[in-house]
């Protein structure tokens, strides 16, 4: 039944005498079915009967209607009171976090031992950036722990962590707050670029950190020390650049571990890759013969030279050729050996393994088949 708008108590039963009603009195009479024909008053009173009983059906609609009223009414103060409620008690925990809040901001101070003298040495401090990879368990460079990167750490005074900005960093699966700390230095260098006495030190202070720390297992902590005590050990270390290339791999192996914990494919770090080491070690001694290819051309770069004799010049010929000359060469002549035979053409052969001599008035230099001969230097 549709909502009811008045009650039906309120309402009065029409005559149905008026003239208006004249014409449903008359089909009530008409279909009468009974012996005795219905009389006029007889339709009025069935008008009459009818509408008190839909009067009384609308009677008890309403009234039901009214309870449902109530019972609405009841149940949104309830929850309108339990808001109120919950409102207040959120009010009153938030006054209590922070009166707790500012309780914790204030100084306090714990007791000291009278009798207690301050330590003989005071083990320098890395920048928080670097405590705080510790503590995470991820890669950080060694220079942050080296005197270098403590004493920066102790004259950045912008390096202090903001007590009032976290962030959520997962360990272990498990997600914890941490206070916000400034950004890495922009000067610390890479591991490769410290020097062998550089990083023995630095790695020294990160171990004892690591060792400091609750977050590193004794297994994982034990691993990493194995590996820098195999790298100091290691025989290339005795070799011309061998410590450059211990470096560079320290640089590369160490980091990988790092990822591949992460990626739940960890390896033994201790046990050296020999063939990367071989690899690593190869490079370096390619960079530095190039620097020092760079080097004696800038050296020679100016000399003048009075004669020069090209003898055997040939490409598949193996180098060193052996050009030393005491008669003047034409300058036409080595200018159209060097383009008959390009020294471009040994540049793609082993890097280093071959140089030419050349005699010149000062004395006898040799320098590497980069260097380019030139016609004013015939």
């Amino acid at each position: 039944m549709p909502r009811l708008a008045f009650d039906p108590a309120q309402e009065i039963c029409p005559t149905y005498e008026d003239q208006q009603w004249v014409f449903v009195r008359q089909m009530i009479i008409n279909g009468h079915q009974g012996a005795q024909p219905l009389t006029p008053e007889d339709a009025v009173q069935h008008l009459k009967a009818a509408w008190a009983r839909d009067r009384n059906i609308r009677a008890i609609a309403w009234n039901t209607q009214l309870e449902q009223d109530r019972a609405e009414l009841e149940e949104q103060g309830r929850i309108a009171q339990g808001e109120q409620e919950a409102l207040r008690a959120q009010l009153k925990r938030e006054a209590e976090e922070q009166r707790r809040g500012a309780e914790k901001k204030k100084s306090k101070f714990n007791d000291f031992d009278s009798n207690r003298q301050i330590a003989s040495f005071i083990m320098p401090r890395p920048a928080q950036y670097a405590l705080n990879k510790i503590s995470t368990l991820e890669y950080v460079e060694l220079d942050y722990f080296s005197l270098r990167g403590c004493n920066e750490a102790v004259a950045d005074t912008s390096g202090s962590a903001d007590q009032d900005t976290f962030s959520l960093t997962q360990v272990d699966g498990a997600f914890t707050i941490r206070p916000t700390t400034h950004k890495a230095s922009r000067n610390i260098r890479r591991d490769e670029d410290l020097s062998w006495g550089e990083m023995l030190q630095a790695k020294n202070m990160m171990l004892q950190y690591i060792a400091d720390s609750k977050a590193w297992t004794n297994r994982h902590a034990e691993a990493l020390a194995g590996f820098f005590v195999a790298l100091e050990l290691h025989p290339r270390a005795l070799q011309t650049n061998g410590t450059q290339a211990l470096l560079r791999y320290q640089a590369k192996a160490r980091r990988e571990w790092y990822l591949a914990l992460q990626r739940n494919e960890g390896f033994n770090i201790e046990s050296i890759g020999e063939d990367l080491l071989r690899s690593l070690a190869e490079t370096v001694n390619l960079e530095i013969a190039e620097k020092l290819a760079e080097k004696r051309y800038e050296e020679v770069g100016n000399i003048t030279f009075s004669h020069v004799e090209l003898a055997n010049l040939y490409p598949l010929r193996p180098f060193p050729f052996s050009l030393h000359s005491q008669q003047p060469v034409n300058a036409n002549h080595c200018h159209t050996t060097a383009m008959r035979h390009p020294l471009s053409h040994f540049l793609h052969q082993p890097p280093y393994t071959r140089a030419f001599s050349i005699r010149c008035c000062i004395h006898t230099c040799a320098f590497p088949i980069r260097c380019c001969i030139r016609r004013r230097s015939c």
